[in-house]
């Protein structure tokens, strides 16, 4: 049963980081957007060109979201079961920050703002003069989409920013010493891709208002 906790753990923690880097990649080529629509729409038509990988990539990375989300539940309810009540459960909050509360809470947003995502720019461009980059650009223009990609950004930012320390110590780094460097990396690697994300709805908002 110990090695089973310790296998889902490890596939949560896996399946995360491969996540975290896809968004790393994922940020790098949207900050295209700061070209205006052309630009986005430019980095999109690379994209195409890669074809069939596309596919592969996206069918990859759905496997590895639907395998994050089982063995994070997985976890969670065994944790839930080896709970210790009382005084011990006190002290288990006492310890806990708001990004590690708000992770069963912040997963539900982040797949629901996924779907949308996909929904509205993974398949909304076709048929639309200027391409993807004026698909985003029309939708950044409405206040009330730039409002739900924040929250669901504020989201993203807890989750990264707990996960990535605890993924690192699920691999073994979780020596005392290191364990405050780590939670501290988390801290600031999670919020600044986050931040970066959060630029471009923001960019995109205000440029449709100059």
């Amino acid at each position: 049963m110990h090695m089973l906790s310790i296998l889902k753990k490890t596939a949560m923690a896996v399946t995360g980081v491969s996540w975290f880097l896809f968004l790393v990649a994922h940020l790098l080529g949207n900050l295209s957007l700061f070209q205006g629509a052309e630009g986005l729409t430019a980095y999109a038509a690379n994209l195409h060109k890669l074809g069939p990988l596309i596919l592969v990539a996206e069918i990859s990375l759905l496997v590895l979201m639907a395998l994050h989300v089982y063995s994070a539940f997985e976890v969670v309810v065994a944790n839930r079961r080896a709970r210790p009540i009382g005084y011990g459960m006190q002290r288990t909050k006492d310890r806990a920050t708001p990004a590690s509360r708000t992770m069963q809470i912040g997963g539900p947003i982040i797949l629901l703002f996924l779907v949308v995502h996909v929904r509205a720019f993974r398949f909304g461009e076709e048929n639309v003069p200027g391409g993807i980059g004026a698909v985003v650009m029309n939708a950044f223009a409405n206040p009330g989409i730039v409002a739900f990609y924040l929250v669901a950004l504020v989201a993203l930012g807890l989750h990264l920013s707990h996960g990535l320390g605890s993924a690192l110590q699920t691999f073994g780094l979780s020596q005392p010493k290191l364990r405050a460097n780590l939670n501290l990396a988390g801290l600031i690697v999670g919020w600044a891709i986050t931040a970066g994300f959060m630029s471009l709805p923001l960019w995109g908002y205000l440029s449709s208002r100059g």
